[in-house]
């Protein structure tokens, strides 16, 4: 499927649910500067 958007030129976008959960800290509070960005979650650290 890959090489045939690459014939036609449409983007592929791959999405891996975050790894199932696996990527989280869970436990863990995010780094300081996150709030300095706006970012208030893991999911939006990641995205």
């Amino acid at each position: 499927m890959l090489l045939l958007a690459k014939d036609l030129g449409v983007a592929v976008l791959a999405n891996r649910n975050f790894n199932d959960g696996a990527l989280f800290n869970q436990g863990k509070e995010l780094p300081g500067w996150a709030s300095e960005a706006g970012i208030t979650s893991w999911a939006q650290l990641f995205l």
